[in-house]
């Protein structure tokens, strides 16, 4: 996705309106920065911490964390070709 960092945050919006039992991650590259969205459904953010996610991904990507709330967060990193990577080193802990 080419979608400058402020639009991501919709996406995960829309994708959560009325589901539960999802985490979502939206990764957009532009120029080689990577920004990162995370979204948790509400049913699971006892269990599930969005803001964890995005800190554990940015450090993974390059980057110095990133913050939010339980259930929204949203970071940032440099290193664009670790994605694959730094996606299934936290999907293994879910």
């Amino acid at each position: 996705l080419n979608f400058p960092s402020k639009e991501i945050r919709s996406l995960v919006d829309k994708a959560k309106i009325n589901k539960n039992d999802q985490i979502i991650f939206i990764f957009s590259i532009i120029e080689e920065k990577v920004s990162i969205a995370v979204g948790v459904s509400d049913n699971l953010i006892s269990k599930y911490d969005a803001s964890n996610f995005a800190k554990e991904l940015s450090l993974l990507l390059g980057g110095s964390g990133g913050g939010g709330r339980k259930d929204f967060a949203q970071s940032g990193g440099s290193n664009s070709k670790n994605i694959d990577e730094a996606v299934n080193k936290v999907i293994e802990r879910i």
